[in-house]
């Protein structure tokens, strides 16, 4: 999954489309917190990817997998159209992909590819065991030794102070009094 090197993994409940290509969700999970500071049950807005090229945005009330990133402090969707969104009961992800591709992909892992179901009313959809899928990205997320908390206000701005100046030594037990 290539959009973990450079996105936070969280799965949101979309409960709004204040603007067009903006939508309001609430956070139910974060999987993976480089940069994703906002917990549990804390509502943000992000922009979406581009609905062109037959991608679907997000419908308010689907819970969604989301690769997000900030851009000038805002929080923006993946560009490939790297969302999972739960399907109606719960134990299935539906991504937008071809069956066969999936079946035929040395990049998805046996594992997944084994469970992965045509979508039974949506061509073009096939669908993941959620279970399957949620242990995959979280061992992908273990091995790329990414945080998977959100940070505290002063953890993020001595994570800000250790990128811009590199050379600068910060010990964490300094910053955290």
């Amino acid at each position: 999954m290539e959009p973990t090197s450079r996105h936070d993994l969280v799965r949101v409940l979309v409960t709004g489309r204040p603007r067009p290509q903006h939508l309001r969700a609430v956070v139910q999970e974060v999987y993976s917190a480089r940069e994703f500071w906002l917990r549990p049950g804390e509502d943000f807005e992000f922009v979406h990817r581009s609905t062109a090229w037959a991608q679907h945005a997000p419908e308010p009330g689907d819970e969604v997998l989301l690769f997000l990133a900030p851009v000038h402090g805002r929080w923006y969707q993946d560009t490939r159209g790297s969302d999972l969104t739960v399907d109606g009961s719960g134990a299935r992800l539906r991504y937008r992909a071809e069956h066969a591709a999936v079946l035929g992909s040395a990049e998805v892992p046996a594992v997944l590819r084994e469970g992965c179901l045509p979508h039974p009313e949506r061509p073009g959809y096939v669908t993941f065991d959620r279970v399957l899928m949620e242990a995959h990205l979280r061992a992908v997320i273990a091995g790329a030794g990414l945080p998977t908390a959100p940070w505290s206000g002063r953890q993020r701005r001595a994570e800000a102070v250790k990128r811009r100046w590199p050379r600068l030594r910060l010990r964490w037990s300094d910053l955290l009094r």
